[in-house]
């Protein structure tokens, strides 16, 4: 079986897992279990480059958070999904956002794994795909051992748990509120939430 429909299978899976795992909604959204509360409105994506239903939604979602206010916060969360392979996506965005490149690779990842077909399982195949970008074999090296990468990989994958996010793509609000396109009843309802939500009074 090739990597791509391992990934698809392991997706499939969480989806199981959360249709049996999931709180109840309260309404178009749910609390968290363990929520954070935020000093700031922050809205963060919690997603998956081989995830299919977040490539689909990545260019509204970017349509949509240039209306967001500056007074608001919009973060994108890579998750691994508990795979090796997954965890090769989630550093191809940190090592993007090092070498300060996060906006152009982050569609051109949708559209290799996507588009291309071309899943990225390797060292190699991860050295060619930045050098594509314009950026050195030494940057590229540097970032790659960098011990910091590895950490927000990490990072990802507590937050992650802390908040049982075991579904993708989903949104947490102000560190309290889950929603996603499931919950919300439809994309155009999911981001209305999400702008309902940032402005609850906690």
């Amino acid at each position: 079986m090739n990597v791509v429909k391992k990934i698809m299978l392991i997706i499939g899976f969480s989806a199981v897992l959360l249709s049996c795992s999931e709180q109840e909604a309260e309404g178009p959204y749910k609390m968290l279990a363990n929520p954070a509360p935020t000093s700031t409105p922050e809205v963060l994506e919690f997603f998956a480059y081989f995830c299919p239903h977040c490539y689909e939604l990545d260019k509204k979602v970017d349509v949509w958070k240039k209306r967001l206010p500056k007074s608001v916060t919009f973060r994108r969360v890579p998750l691994t999904l508990g795979t090796a392979g997954g965890r090769i996506y989630s550093r191809v965005f940190y090592i993007s956002e090092s070498l300060g490149v996060l906006e152009q690779s982050h569609s051109a990842m949708f559209q290799l794994f996507h588009v291309q077909k071309l899943p990225v399982n390797s060292e190699l195949q991860l050295k060619k795909f930045f050098l594509s970008l314009g950026i050195t074999e030494e940057a590229f090296e540097k970032a790659l051992n960098d011990p910091a990468i590895d950490e927000k990989v990490a990072a990802a994958e507590k937050l992650a748990k802390a908040y049982r996010i075991i579904r993708v793509p989903g949104f947490v609000i102000n560190g309290t509120y889950f929603t996603d396109v499931a919950t919300a009843g439809g994309e155009k309802e999911m981001f209305s939430e999400i702008g309902r939500l940032i402005r609850k009074k906690k």
